[in-house]
């Protein structure tokens, strides 16, 4: 509780106030990072921390903390090798590690997976910046005394989370923060077919969906269908950019109830869409986003930029200062929000489009593959160095293998058609599709964007069914 007070408290902040709030836990966090981390001591080397501008930092990279994370942490008991150990075990996933930290792992949608460390406060106040500034107006006091009820008969509520399936992802994690007996979590890996989340959810009725928002949509179409019939109070969108046709969409489904919400595993709490349903509201007392040029400079107000650098004032355990994040977004001003709220605003996030992959069976029916479905296995594959997934024809795709040792060219084919076959049956498309397997040396990057895209799904392709 105590921790949505505080955020309930900070979200009066505006202007000077603000500011002032900002610049003080800015100041606190840059001399904990030098006096307890010897990658920002030798980093900010003959900088004076205490009074220095943000913008004359050197900016960190996604590689550099991983490289470097037993030199980056604040607390020398927290090794990667060991953690990384840990994270292939079978350790309580809900629990703190030491007691003190939560292991978050990235998904790889940009590369190779990393692992990030928090410590419980950020986690708690992240969480709780998520759950109070993107919720509708639907938990009145009645709605508090039925889910007391429901408590006591042992019929509580019920919350499903469609994500990948890994155990440390930062969503299953804290989404399962509460206790089943208090709120039922229900947790659909995005690899499954979409008959059995639909009878799933069916089974559950869940009061709240949170999932990414490509699968949101296959799921409205399937409200819509007349397959689904749910009916939650409340639905959150996030991990990839929410197209204006596809939010049509799942408000026609499911009613005007969803919230879209902008996090990272390098920052849990970004931004969240308000009540108002026009942008989301950057969390502004728990991060500094610099948007800027290709050149590290900033834009004005308004204008996109080339990508994002983020600062997480809360997270004091593996500091993440003027960190890169390859989103394409803009911030505008909106002081005159019904929501009350005073915080900048992201009207909408770019370069995080993930492409679904729509596959035709023989008998005509359409399934879909989230990029996620991929991402699984191939990450895991250690003589895997980079590849990418090329649907060619409704019924086709092709895989492109970098080796990470040349010369292993049929062990890694024969790897990742195990997987791959895997994946396919679980999606009830083994034998219905057809693959093809190339190893090659490099993968380019798509010329329009200049970005590397793991997924590529083919453009005519019908996309929803």
């Amino acid at each position: 509780m105590y921790y949505f007070a505080k955020v309930k408290w900070n979200s009066r902040l505006s202007g000077a106030r603000l500011e002032a709030y900002r610049e003080k836990k800015m100041r606190r966090l840059l001399g904990h990072a030098v006096r307890h981390s010897p990658f920002y001591r030798d980093l900010y080397r003959g900088i004076d921390v205490s009074s220095c501008k943000l913008e004359d930092l050197p900016i960190t990279k996604k590689e550099m903390l991983y490289r470097n994370f037993d030199d980056v942490v604040t607390d020398k008991r927290l090794r990667l090798e060991q953690i990384e150990r840990e994270l292939q075990g079978e350790g309580d996933v809900l629990g703190f590690y030491l007691g003190r930290y939560k292991l978050y792992k990235t998904s790889g949608s940009t590369g190779k997976p990393v692992v990030f460390a928090y410590d419980k406060s950020a986690t708690l106040y992240g969480i709780a910046c998520n759950i109070i500034r993107s919720t509708l107006k639907w938990k009145t006091m009645g709605f508090y005394f039925r889910m007391a009820f429901r408590i006591l008969v042992r019929k509580p509520y019920c919350i499903a989370t469609i994500v990948t399936t890994g155990r440390y992802n930062a969503t299953v994690s804290n989404v399962s923060a509460l206790p089943n007996w208090v709120l039922r979590n229900v947790v659909l890996p995005v690899t499954m077919p979409v008959a059995e989340m639909v009878e799933t959810l069916n089974a559950s009725q869940p009061i709240v969906l949170v999932g990414y928002s490509a699968i949101m949509e296959v799921l409205a179409y399937e409200q819509l269908g007349g397959n689904l019939h749910i009916r939650p109070k409340e639905l959150k969108c996030g991990g990839e950019p929410l197209s204006l046709k596809g939010r049509q969409v799942i408000n026609r489904a499911f009613g005007d109830c969803m919230m879209e919400v902008y996090s990272t595993t390098e920052s849990l709490a970004l931004a969240s869409e308000c009540v108002a349903h026009k942008g989301m509201h950057i969390h502004e007392d728990a991060v500094i986003l610099e948007v800027v040029d290709d050149k590290g400079k900033p834009v004005p107000e308004g204008t996109f930029g080339s990508k994002v650098l983020l600062t997480n004032l809360l997270n004091r355990v593996e500091p993440i200062i003027r960190y890169e994040i390859s989103d394409m977004i803009s911030t505008v001003r909106d002081d005159a929000c019904p929501c009350g709220l005073k915080f900048r605003k992201i009207p909408r996030v770019e370069g995080r489009t993930m492409d679904i992959v729509w596959m035709k069976r023989k008998d005509g029916s359409l399934e879909p593959l989230h990029p996620f479905c991929f991402y699984d296995f191939l990450e895991e594959i250690q003589e895997l160095k980079r590849y990418q997934v090329l649907q060619t024809s409704e019924k086709s795709i092709v895989l492109y293998l970098v080796p990470l040792v040349p010369g292993q060219d049929d062990r890694l084919k024969s790897i990742v058609a195990r997987e791959l076959l895997a994946m396919l049956e679980q999606k009830r498309l083994y034998g219905e599709i057809e693959y093809t397997l190339e190893v090659v040396h490099d993968i380019p990057r798509d010329k329009a964007s200049l970005k590397f895209k793991p997924v590529v799904a083919l453009a005519d392709v019908v996309r929803a069914p």
